[in-house]
Formats: C-alpha cells, structure tokens, sequence
C-alpha cells in the first residue's frame, strides 16, 4: 500500500455538488436482473477531489529479473488481503503497479499498489453490487471486456486476471526497464486502443492464436513460462465457462453471451490464488532458475484463507 504522509479532501468540488449546482439530474445506468429483466438504477456515490502526499514510488516495470515479480507478487497478495477485508480496488494496471525504496540506502523494494479512486467499501457501502464495467482497457479481464455494463458482476478473478495480463505486457513489451513493443507479436499494440470488443478480440485471439508462438524479450524468457502457463489455464477456463454459460441461457430459451439475464457466480478469492500457486509450482518444478519464485508463495497451509 502506499505510504501516505498527508492529504487533503476538498468537498466543494465533489461531482454530486457540481452535478447539483448545474441542475443535472442522478447518473442512472441500465443492468439486468437476474431474470434477464433490463431495469434503469441510480449510480451511487461520487467522485471527489482530494489531494494526496506519499512517499515517493517508481513504476514497476523499471524492475528487472527477481526484482520485479517479487514486488509483483507483493502487490498480488496486498490486492487478495484488502479484498477479502471487503475493499474492492477493481483496477489493476501496469500504471498503478509501483514500488518503493526502503532501507538506510535504498535497497529494499517493496511493491505498492496505487490509485485507490475506483475502489469500492463494500462494507460501507453494501448496496453497491460491483456491476460498474471498471478497469483499464489492455489488462481487463476477457468476461468484463464482452458483457456489457450491469450484465455481471465485477469478481475477485476479473481483478486477478488483469494482474496476469498486466506481466504478460510487460514481458512481452519491456526490455531494461522501458517499453520497447514486441515486433514478433504487433497486434498487442492495438490492445491500447479501439473499443471494449475490439480489445476482447485481440487478446482471445491472442490466447487462441498466438500463445504458444508469442516471443517474450530475452530477458523475460525465464520468467514467460509462468504466464504463459497462467494464460493457457486462463483460455481453458473462460472456454469452459463459455460454454456452461451457452448450455444454461439455452435452457432458458436464450443462446446469446451478450444482452442475455445477470451472469450470477459466487467470488472465491482463495480459490483463486491456489490454483495460480498450483500452477507456479508445477512450472518451477520442471525449471529449477524458477525455484526463487516460491519464495513469494503465501502459506495456505498455516493462515487457512489468509495470506
């Protein structure tokens, strides 16, 4: 988490104020209840402007090696604790994923995750049901990229599946701590742009199509065994849902994926990261450079459902 020094809300300049100063009516959105049924609902809460001093944070894709994928897993793990404490960050990407130095001479690295102003309190909040379509486009996930807004609900996987795509760019496009884009797979550079579907249909493809021939940078290659064991795992599962999702809106008379009733599923967190873990290890078992990596693997075993 960040270190935070100081800061300052200043509440005039909320959005719920300045929408009241203009006369604009409540943001409203359309969702779908679980019955398929479209119905039109009040956004709740605002934005407001508030004014932040921390201590200083690097970008971690300036990170290299070991370095890097242990703040990763650091900033993994914050995200899975402050979840299960019911604090919803719901935006993963490379641009808040930030380190720090700590040490007498800098030489501690503690992964950071940032920008805090898409969470959710659902404790404070608990008539929020996290069906806002949050995120930054090239790192959503694939089941929040297809579904329109209110159409399903914003999971602990979606989240920690942006986490997988966020390395996945970075091992594909980044060489001594800058982007370089990756001449061997040019159509991750349209990730960044276009629409919600058009993303959706670059990374499916790229699973489908380009994974098993994708080249990392070289000094990546290590390391690109893990995520790419990750996104083959990622690519069964979401083929598999797909088509539990097909056989269940068929037996109520609707084949589509999109405009079709509330997909409902239950957040399992924990399940979640086992199963990463599972896969890490079986990867390192068969790579021994790879070993180093369990290092940042939370004990299950001793913290039950805490990491």
């Amino acid at each position: 988490m960040p270190h935070i020094i100081a800061s300052q809300d200043f509440t005039s300049y909320d959005t719920k104020t300045i929408r009241n100063l203009l006369g604009l009516n409540p943001r409203v959105r359309t969702v779908f209840t679980k019955d398929g049924t479209e119905v039109e609902t009040d956004i709740i809460g605002s934005r407001i402007l508030r004014v932040i001093i921390s201590k200083e944070l690097h970008p971690i894709s300036e990170l290299r090696g070991k370095h890097f994928l242990g703040a990763f897993f650091e900033i993994q793990q914050c995200h899975y604790k402050v979840w299960k404490s019911e604090i919803h960050h719901n935006d993963p990407s490379l641009s808040n994923f930030m380190y720090r130095k700590e040490g007498k001479k800098g030489e501690v690295i503690i992964g950071v995750l940032n920008d805090w102003d898409l969470a959710i309190d659902m404790q404070s909040n608990p008539q929020h049901h996290g069906l806002e379509r949050t995120g930054t486009v090239p790192y959503m996930a694939l089941d929040l990229l297809v579904n329109r807004q209110g159409q399903i609900q914003h999971l602990y996987r979606h989240d920690h599946e942006a986490t997988i795509w966020i390395a996945t760019w970075v091992f594909l496009c980044y060489a001594n701590g800058k982007y370089v884009g990756n001449l061997s797979n040019p159509q991750l550079a349209h990730w960044q742009t276009g629409s919600y579907q058009d993303c959706a249909n670059l990374k499916s493809g790229f699973l489908t199509n380009h994974l098993l021939t994708a080249k990392p940078q070289e000094e990546w290659e290590e390391e690109w065994d893990i995520i790419s064991e990750l996104l083959a795992d990622l690519n069964v599962r979401l083929a598999n849902r797909n088509q539990a999702l097909t056989r269940q809106r068929s037996r109520k008379g609707s084949a589509k994926l999109v405009g079709g009733p509330m997909i409902v599923e239950a957040d399992d967190p924990d399940n979640v990261l086992r199963q990463q873990w599972a896969i890490i290890e079986g990867v390192a078992a068969e790579n021994p450079e790879l070993v180093y990596v369990l290092r940042y693997k939370p004990d299950f075993e001793v913290e039950g459902t805490s990491v």
